[in-house]
């Protein structure tokens, strides 16, 4: 009966809600308010698409993305992309097919994010006067820095520095492109 009594009589107070900073977070997750939360997009569930042009030494590359977040912070992307020039005086076209895990390592003022990711990146050679190599399924790895500007609601402006081991032969790239982003 005693121990029952104190237990009464030490009670913690209710905890109070601040109504307007969860309203304020509504608002932004459903884009009704001027400032929209990136920092919501980099959640369980919330999936991205993205097309990113990029310039290496001697080639150059378009990729489309899928992305989607697994955990807070850490997803995976999966794309497809196109690679044509002349790396060895040579006209070239290869086809790639990529699987990243990313992870967010930043976010600035919720408008700013860096993303760091890794991967695979399997790739089909076309050379026109290299019969050894045209027509060969390559394989090889993927390390990529990324930047993420949000400048609309669920439009984000990224840049890429990457650098692609395919075949033993490491090449960098830089890249601009676009991200849509889905809830």
């Amino acid at each position: 009966m005693i121990f029952s009594l104190v237990l009464y009589g030490q009670r913690r107070k209710p905890v109070k809600f601040n109504e307007n900073k969860i309203q304020k977070r509504i608002k932004n997750w459903r884009g009704d308010h001027g400032d929209f939360n990136l920092d919501i997009a980099h959640t369980i569930g919330t999936r991205g698409f993205d097309v990113t042009y990029f310039s290496g030494e001697r080639t150059e590359m378009f990729i489309a993305n899928y992305q989607h977040f697994i955990r807070n912070r850490i997803g995976f992307k999966i794309g497809g992309g196109y690679e044509f020039g002349s790396p060895f005086s040579v006209s070239y076209n290869g086809y790639y097919f990529q699987v990243q895990p990313f992870v967010n390592l930043l976010g600035i003022k919720q408008k700013l994010f860096l993303n760091l990711s890794s991967g695979l990146n399997i790739v089909r050679d076309e050379y026109s006067r290299l019969n050894e190599l045209d027509g060969v399924l390559s394989y090889g790895g993927v390390i990529q820095l990324e930047t993420e500007f949000v400048i609309q609601k669920k439009i984000a402006v990224i840049s890429t520095i990457d650098q692609k081991y395919i075949r033993n032969n490491g090449r960098w790239f830089w890249g601009i492109g676009l991200r849509y982003i889905v809830f």
